[in-house]
């Protein structure tokens, strides 16, 4: 399958997938070394799909670019197709101020930074 959204969990990390057209919640232990569920959700949006298609860069590639030009933990990331241009929009954290990366799905390139 293809990753589209990562998010903090209890358990760890949920890593949403998509496959056979179904969306898969992987939860993965706080380290990120090992499974501990999953569990399949509902058919996702036509709108998420075709998005997930046109993606040349994958959603760990999008987290590392993130990471290296902004400090702080991941909190979490996904492909935000509600805006005229699909990217990737990775959140991190540092010292309680949340910087929003918008990355280009194509080419990998920041498009611009929130902070709040």
């Amino acid at each position: 399958g293809t990753a589209f959204e990562i998010e903090q969990a209890d358990a760890g990390w949920e890593v949403h997938v998509l496959k056979d057209k179904r969306a898969v919640t992987v939860i993965v232990d706080p380290a990120g070394a090992s499974v501990v569920g999953t569990r399949r959700d509902e058919r996702v949006s036509r709108g998420l799909a075709e998005a997930l298609e046109e993606t040349r860069i994958p959603l760990s590639r999008a987290i590392t670019v993130a990471a290296k030009r902004v400090s702080g933990d991941l909190d979490d990331a996904e492909l935000d197709t509600g805006r005229h241009q699909n990217m990737w929009v990775v959140t991190l954290v540092d010292k309680k101020v949340e910087t929003d990366v918008f990355i280009d799905i194509s080419n990998g390139l920041i498009l611009r930074y929130d902070r709040d």
